[in-house]
């Protein structure tokens, strides 16, 4: 039995008492109990129901670029998992200028501030706090809550929940006994699902699962979106330049994400031709080191650089590195009806 599967079965008997737990507290702040924040500009949350990863990042990526063209000026609020900021505000970007180093920003919004120029992003463990000084000293006039599902400190206009279609629900339990951070019948607080990362290996229990959602809850729409690879790109002297063919030499492929594997098949898809692969921890860390042990491990297998995922490079791309260093850029793309939902829910036509 793997660890994970030992934790579930372990965790288990106690599956009932987290769930009954967050049930409570969801009815608390819809009784306003427990205080919600209400900001004077809408709010889109972008979450999930299970543990891991479910496409949070490339989604809010592919809606805070929809509202810019649609002239907003966008704010990205996060908790800034894995930043060692600990004020109550910490601005990573204001639009203008990325103002933390990706060790205090955290990996993701260090990211998103670099990807979205005039984009603001900002972080804090108690979500209403930077997205009020969002609304009030950085003029946005719309935010995103990243990971916001289970966040209901702050009122939303708009839910939106994601499920990976590799790993749906997971073993459909709550934790500490399955994937589930709440009781499916929190999804019922959701405007839109969204089934994300659809392969031709997944659609079809994607499908299927996009039927169950519809079935048990039919007014709320289910939308599938795809990762596009924008292309491989090379870091040249701090600047990432895309290369327009893929590199013929083997690479080794590293990554600290929640679904490697997948990051190993879209490799695989693009013809990236691999000598090894190391999988870390979600958020990991990097430093000198570690890098020095991996590009020692890279060399031995046979590669002549490594590629990892964007979210990585971000943390590795001022660390000292001996081998050319790659990265597999990806982007999400939805239906024009989920635009034209949007459009209408947010009244833009």
């Amino acid at each position: 039995m793997k660890a994970l599967e030992l934790f579930y079965f372990l965790g288990l008997p106690f599956s009932p008492l987290y769930g009954a737990a967050m049930k409570i507290r969801s009815q608390l702040y819809s009784l306003n109990i427990l205080k919600v924040t209400r900001l004077s500009i809408p709010v889109i949350s972008i979450g999930n129901l299970t543990m891991g990863g479910s496409g949070k990042t490339p989604t809010v990526e592919m809606i805070a670029r929809f509202l810019q063209s649609k002239g907003f000026t966008v704010g990205i609020i996060s908790r800034g998992y894995g930043g060692t900021a600990k004020r109550a505000v910490n601005v990573v970007s204001d639009g203008d200028n990325v103002l933390l180093p990706v060790e205090q920003a955290g990996d993701e919004p260090y990211m998103l501030a670099k990807s979205l120029p005039g984009v603001r992003v900002v972080t804090g463990k108690k979500r209403a706090l930077p997205a009020s000084y969002a609304q009030d000293h950085l003029g946005c006039d719309i935010l995103i809550l990243d990971d916001g599902f289970q966040h209901l400190a702050v009122y939303r206009n708009l839910d939106i929940v994601l499920f990976n279609a590799t790993n749906l629900a997971g073993n459909n339990r709550v934790f500490p006994g399955g994937d589930l951070r709440e009781p499916r019948s929190a999804l019922q607080r959701a405007d839109i699902f969204f089934l994300t990362g659809v392969t031709g290996e997944n659609s079809k229990q994607a499908s299927l699962f996009r039927q169950q959602l519809s079935e048990q809850f039919p007014t709320t729409p289910v939308f599938t979106t795809e990762n596009t690879v924008e292309g491989v790109y090379e870091l040249n002297e701090g600047q990432l330049e895309r290369k327009s063919n893929n590199p013929e030499a083997p690479l080794y492929a590293l990554s600290g994400i929640a679904n490697p594997e997948r990051f190993i098949q879209l490799l695989a898809d693009q013809g990236v031709l691999l000598t090894g692969n190391t999988a870390l921890q979600d958020h990991c860390s990097y430093n000198n080191g570690l890098l020095s042990e991996l590009s020692t491990k890279a060399r031995s297998s046979g590669a002549a650089g490594i590629i990892t995922t964007h979210k990585d490079l971000v943390k590795i791309e001022n660390l000292q590195i001996d081998l050319p260093l790659f990265c597999l850029k990806i982007s999400a793309q939805a239906p024009e009806q989920f635009f034209d939902f949007l459009k209408a829910r947010l009244s833009l036509d």
